[in-house]
């Protein structure tokens, strides 16, 4: 939890810095989702290097349908939604000219 503590911080700052360039940035965030989903970090990813966590490769991620693909689904969708929100922030741009 520390380490997504310090991810959403940075993020945030980031978010700030780009909105002052006129840029808009989304978070993608599969915290919640994956916790859901304890087979989503079998790895070392995603543990502090002084963790004494015993962990293993496995193939998971690359060979069988789980939380990537639903990552996947996640992005395919905020694109869609992105892309409506530009749409409608055009047609209300024209609108008002």
């Amino acid at each position: 939890m520390e380490l997504y503590m310090i991810q959403l911080e940075e993020f945030k700052i980031a978010e700030k810095l780009g909105q002052k360039r006129g840029l808009r940035f989304r978070l993608l965030d599969t915290t919640q989702a994956m916790w859901l989903r304890p087979d989503g970090h079998p790895s070392t990813y995603g543990h502090w290097p002084h963790e004494n966590v015993t962990s293993y490769n496995d193939c998971v991620h690359w060979c069988l349908p789980g939380p990537i693909d639903t990552w996947n689904d996640f992005l395919l969708q905020m694109s869609k939604m992105e892309g409506i929100i530009s749409f409608e922030e055009k047609l209300h741009s024209l609108a008002g000219k």
